[in-house]
């Protein structure tokens, strides 16, 4: 599609850039490396400028394990951003070298709890950050303090509120999926030369007379303690044989298979009037053995087997996805999150696995 422009006010950045989140000495050597047209490279360099610290220049290219030693042990960088997509990708092979980051930050997408759990328990001191470019950077985050069956993406920041709300933007209960809106000094004043679409997301606050809010598109739900969970896209439901779902649902019970690493799961329409449920699977790299090597036929006895199994007593039967493709790694796009569109067709066999 047409990219569209948000516009992002300097008040926007000095309000995310100035929170107390960032009042971490951590904060004080950050490593920038993210395109300048990733709105995240305003954390790289706006919190330690406005902070008086020091921002340390990547060498060009994605970040690797090597960049990242450089990063540690040559310029003393004290604080990291990696986009989730790769962060699942250095933590397979590097789970130590990531928790050695004083302090690192991931975002962009939903977090595996198993990945995070790979680095916790080397020692990492994660947080997970979540914010549409809307909401300028950030909005909420989440100290992951211990492994979990879920990552949050935490509380509010300062200045910004956090509403959970049904269809008739009404508070939906704790622990019922509603969709997110963000109100509060984080607002993008809404898209460059497009009064329609800003007037469509950019919408009223019932909670504050005379405030606007961002519909996020999000589905979260409130956790008994008060922080946020993230579900999934609003435009991620999908429908088959008239049963609607949430993809990222599959995706959380996938996750917990203690072989599976990675899990992506799509909908695919391959064939006209054939949609179906795909799980694309990365196993995890101790745990691939003969039966499911990576970029390996996976049999069902073996990997997808055994996933298979998983998902049938712990989904209802309606969402269990009809193929598992077994890949070596989730393909990224440009910004670092998984790219779907480059997601294969599964090659069905007569089991039904890929």
């Amino acid at each position: 599609g047409t990219p569209k422009g948000v516009a992002v006010t300097h008040r926007n950045i000095r309000s995310f850039a100035t929170d107390r989140l960032w009042e971490s000495p951590a904060q004080r050597r950050v490593l920038f490396h993210t395109a300048s047209s990733f709105d995240v490279s305003m954390y790289e360099l706006w919190v330690p400028l406005l902070g008086g610290g020091t921002i340390v220049v990547a060498p060009p290219g994605v970040v690797d394990a090597a960049t990242l030693t450089w990063a540690l042990d040559r310029e003393g960088v004290s604080a990291v951003f990696l986009t989730t997509g790769l962060f699942n990708v250095l933590a397979q092979d590097h789970p130590g070298l990531l928790a050695r980051v004083p302090e690192l930050w991931i975002a962009g997408e939903a977090a595996s709890p198993a990945t995070v759990e790979r680095v916790v328990l080397a020692g990492g001191n994660v947080f997970n950050g979540y914010g549409p470019t809307e909401t300028t950077i950030y909005v909420t985050a989440h100290h992951v303090t211990e492994p979990g069956p879920v990552v949050p993406i935490g509380r509010p920041l300062d200045d910004t509120r956090a509403y959970v709300l049904d269809d008739h933007l009404q508070p939906v209960p704790p622990g019922v999926p509603g969709e997110l809106y963000i109100a509060g000094e984080h607002l993008a004043r809404g898209y460059l030369g497009r009064p329609d679409l800003t007037a469509e997301r950019f919408v009223a606050c019932p909670e504050e007379p005379g405030a606007r809010m961002y519909r996020t598109g999000d589905l979260v739900r409130r956790l008994p303690d008060g922080t946020l969970d993230y579900v999934g896209r609003v435009d991620n439901q999908v429908k088959i044989r008239g049963i609607r779902m949430e993809l990222g649902e599959i995706e959380v019970v996938l996750d917990r298979h203690p072989d599976v690493a990675q899990t992506v799961v799509l909908a695919r329409e391959d064939r006209p009037g054939d949609k179906r449920l795909v799980a694309y699977l990365v196993p995890r790299a101790a745990d691939t053995g003969t039966d499911a090597g990576v970029g390996a036929d996976a049999d069902a006895e073996g990997f997808t087997g055994r996933v298979r199994r998983f998902a049938e007593d712990n989904l209802p039967a309606y969402m269990v996805p009809s193929a598992f493709v077994v890949m070596d790694a989730l393909p990224l796009n440009h910004s670092g999150k998984v790219d779907r569109r480059a997601l294969p067709a599964p090659e069905t066999t007569a089991s039904g696995t890929a």
